[in-house]
């Protein structure tokens, strides 16, 4: 407690001498702590040794001996001096002579370090007003050195480096890049941002590319700040197979909302057209009243360019706009989607090309009869192009539906679970261009459906649950349902999320009908050690056959396939998931497999999908696919990538690629290789190579390794 007092009372007699220095104004030192403090009035000086500490508006200084002249109003001081100012930036040298505010004066034998990210080494560092950092034959990198012999993997060398703090901006002269110890570019004037700077004008990370299709060449962008919420970003591209390119980007920003526009034109001679290439945005604005509009365009001139230049694989575009609210009883869209397609097997005057859909639903808990009450009104419009039926399907149609429905649930005796569940829509539909079909079809199909369960637990002695729920619903439906177009309900999918829907349909044109029974037995085991498994079986069984459903979906006559929904969980790292529809013999209609595996050296996603042939979902032959996923991290530094799809059906692969990346706190190359297989009229296969050099920590990049090359 002593030495604490005597060591405030030498700060407080620091401080008073300071002030009454003879200097005209008081000393911007607010506080100066140091193990011993001399006064020597001959010399009108204040010697600190032994942590020494000042602290000027905001500005930290550490050092180990400190000399104040007072005559002067000069700090001569002794390192190791580290330094930290209010913006965050920390000064590291040997010795320093600094205005007594700490914001002139040079350092020697000094680094900068920007954001714990860049240093800056220097024989001499100048600080100019607070603002201004000269840096004399410096040499810069992000990169950790564990020896004192080691090269850095790179760093930058300038004869001079200015530091402007308040733009936040790097101006390097006689710059030279170097890569292990090797020139490999040099400028003679250079500037980058500096880590703290987000967004600043200039060149972003180049990315060299190769393809079998188009050629080499290497992408550099160009960004462009347009204020505090826009930015451009230009991307040149030309390769060696006479393909030129111009990529642009325009984001922006807005108090409430935004959009991105991306797109490019390319002129080649992989087709004869004299232009090629897309535009995709996207964007969201909250409107009042709790409403949303969102957009989102997608335009191509063909499908094999945004496979050529790497920019999608889709094969359809979609194009939308809407507005949205969700409350907490209610949900209304009102949407607009035009769709183009890309695919050999389409013909787009004969695909809805433009869709309006309204959704508006309601939800309400009534106290006399209890339970949940809810009314969902939906609308759904398509044009074709086409006009003459007696070419290819041209139909127009309107739907408008309307639902209600109520459900209550009950729990009584051994915690037996009773639901009830009543339901009445009514569609109205106006039909043009389609002779197999009135101009009008109005129909209403009522449901009623009691579902009965009894979940049952049980703890084992080594802590483990045990779950069995057997589940039982009956559904009372007429029997059939005055036919309409089906556009919305085409694929139908028989899985755990809809075996006790009232209709296994995806949309509303199609319904299902008919009295049946959906059965259901669910176990679920969870273990305290943290890995769980569980087991769903389910079928549906039917008063009268079914002819609504294909053959292959698992849900025609009067018996469904078995529903088989397997899967196993152990901890973070394993995840399986299987889901097969198996037939009274003992035959696959359907399987899918699913496994995830994630270790802190490796992340593995595969799956296997078996479908049968279906013409009603325009399948002609049996589907089984293997696709892949692969990230193995094999070295602290190192990580190969890799991924493919395998198409057992033809006996060939559809798309592999591998990929390598190194990545440390200060840098990150990534090299890639990919092959497509697949060919059609408008896409044939290529192999495309790539490579991209970024530099971590230097031009405004932030993103660096979790596992650091040396720990020292």
């Amino acid at each position: 407690m002593r030495r604490t007092l005597a060591r405030a009372g030498r700060i407080v007699a620091a401080l008073l001498w300071i002030a009454a220095a003879g200097t005209a104004t008081a000393s911007p030192l607010s506080m100066l702590v140091a193990d011993t403090l001399r006064v020597e009035s001959a010399t009108r000086t204040l010697v600190a040794e032994g942590g020494v500490e000042i602290v000027s508006d905001g500005t930290r200084l550490r050092a180990r001996r400190l000399v104040y002249d007072g005559r002067t109003g000069m700090l001569k001081i002794d390192g190791p001096i580290e330094l930290t100012d209010e913006a965050g930036t920390r000064f590291l040298a040997d010795q320093a002579e600094l205005s007594e505010d700490l914001t002139r004066g040079v350092l020697t034998g000094a680094r900068l370090v920007l954001e714990d990210q860049l240093q800056i080494a220097a024989a001499r560092i100048e600080r100019r007003g607070g603002r201004y950092t000269a840096l004399e034959r410096a040499v810069a990198s992000s990169c950790r050195v564990c020896s004192a012999s080691e090269v850095p993997v790179w760093e930058i060398r300038a004869r001079r480096i200015l530091h402007d703090q308040e733009a936040r901006q790097l101006y390097l002269n006689d710059a030279q890049l170097r890569l292990m110890g090797v020139p490999v570019f040099y400028s003679p004037w250079l500037r980058f941002p500096d880590p703290t700077l987000k967004r600043a004008t200039g060149f972003l990370r180049p990315e060299f590319l190769n393809s079998s299709r188009i050629g080499a060449g290497i992408k550099v962008p160009y960004f462009v700040v347009l204020g505090e919420r826009a930015d451009l970003t230009f991307t040149p591209f030309v390769t060696t197979k006479g393909s030129k390119t111009l990529g642009l980007r325009y984001r922006q920003r807005f108090a409430r909302g935004g959009f991105d526009i991306e797109g490019a034109l390319t002129t080649d001679d992989l087709t004869a057209a004299p232009y090629r290439g897309y535009t995709f945005a996207e964007g969201a604005f909250s409107l009042p009243a709790g409403y949303t509009l969102r957009f989102n365009l997608e335009t191509a001139t063909d499908s094999a360019y945004l496979l050529d230049y790497g920019v999608s694989s889709k094969d359809r575009l979609e194009s939308s706009i809407s507005v949205d609210r969700t409350g907490r009883n209610s949900f209304t869209e009102l949407a607009f989607r035009g769709f183009h397609s890309f695919r050999s097997s389409d013909i787009n005057a004969e695909i809805p090309g433009l869709m309006a859909d309204l959704t508006q639903e309601w939800r309400f808990h009534p106290d006399g009869i209890g339970g949940e009450v809810g009314i969902d009104l939906t609308a759904l419009s398509y044009r074709r192009s086409r006009a003459d039926e007696t070419i290819g399907p041209a139909r127009d149609a309107t739907r408008i539906s309307l639902g209600a429905q109520w459900r209550r649930d009950w729990t009584f005796g051994p915690g037996l679970v009773a639901e009830a569940l009543g339901r009445v829509d009514a569609d109205h539909f106006v039909v043009a261009q389609d002779s197999t079909y009135p101009g009008t079809i109005s129909r209403v199909l009522p449901q009623a459906a009691v579902k009965l369960s009894w979940p049952l637990r049980r703890v084992d002695a080594d802590g483990a649950v045990s779950v069995l729920v057997p589940r039982l619903q009956l559904v009372a439906a007429p029997s059939s349902l005055t036919a309409a177009p089906n556009e919305d309900s085409t694929i139908v999918e028989f899985d755990g999320g809809n075996l006790f829907g009232l209709s296994r349909f995806p949309g509303a044109d199609a319904r299902e009908t008919g009295t049946r029974l959906n059965m259901g037995l669910d176990w679920t085991r969870t273990h305290p050690d943290g890995w769980e498994t569980g087991v769903l079986v389910g079928r549906v069984l039917r008063k009268d056959a079914s002819s609504q459903f294909s053959l292959a979906s698992g849900l025609s006559g009067t018996r469904s396939d078995w529903l088989a929904v397997t899967r196993l969980s152990v901890g973070k790292s394993l995840h399986v998931a299987n889901r097969a529809l198996v037939s009274d013999g003992f035959s696959l209609s359907e399987n899918e497999l699913r496994v995830a595996w994630h270790t802190s050296s490796l992340d593995l996603a595969t799956s296997f999908l078996w479908l049968g042939a279906d013409a009603a979902e325009n399948r002609a032959t049996d589907t089984s696919e293997w696709t892949m996923d692969a990230a193995w991290r094999f070295r602290p530094n190192w990580t190969a990538t890799t991924n493919w799809r395998y198409d057992f059906t033809a006996e060939r692969a559809s798309i592999a690629g591998v990929g390598l990346v190194f990545m440390t706190e200060c840098i990150r190359v990534d090299f890639s290789l990919s092959r497509r297989f697949t060919s059609s009229t408008s896409v044939s296969p290529s192999t495309s190579f790539g490579m991209a050099l970024e530099l971590v920590g230097f031009g405004g990049s932030r993103r660096g390794a979790a596992v650091q090359r040396c720990t020292g």
